[in-house]
């Protein structure tokens, strides 16, 4: 008996980020194909509270299966609570830097998240895309979803270095 086929597969957790600004269309293009092997697979699913991205995904995931197992990083007290009182797993995460707000909290919770998952499910937009959405308010910068991609390649790449070692 070959022991390999009686031993179910890890169960890996999956990071799902995005823009704020995602449109229905740029999510169903980008994310649903992902988030659907995911679902298949039994994978878990770690995701902030943001609008856009993360609030699409938590809507999509649980629609195609309501027992998915899924934990939201939470920036806010009352998020936190609220998805409790839907039976969501939720952490509150509270800044590591006394007086970081705003963006820089959100890229602690962002690395906090990459820290607790496997792989990211995620899409950056790019420039030319950027230029057209934003039009004369485009300012060039890397996006939070970016820095996530990022991090995630960082990490792969130090993990890659201590198995050669």
């Amino acid at each position: 008996m070959d022991l390999s086929e009686s031993v179910p597969p890890k169960c890996r957790i999956a990071m799902i980020s995005g823009h704020i600004d995602i449109s229905p269309s740029e999510f169903a293009t980008n994310y649903n194909d992902p988030i659907n092997e995911a679902v298949a697979r039994g994978d878990r699913f770690i995701l902030g509270d943001a609008k856009g991205a993360d609030e699409l995904a938590l809507d999509y995931i649980l629609r195609l299966d309501p027992t998915a197992r899924i934990t939201v990083y939470a920036s806010r007290a009352e998020r936190c609570k609220a998805l409790k009182d839907r039976n969501i797993d939720a952490i509150l995460v509270k800044p590591m830097q006394k007086r970081a707000r705003g963006r820089q909290h959100h890229l602690e919770r962002d690395a906090e998240m990459t820290n607790s998952s496997d792989y990211d499910i995620l899409w950056v937009r790019d420039e030319e895309a950027c230029r057209k959405l934003y039009g004369e308010k485009y300012r060039p910068r890397i996006s939070a979803t970016e820095l996530n991609r990022r991090r995630r390649i960082e990490a792969m790449q130090k993990v890659n270095v201590n198995l050669t070692a």
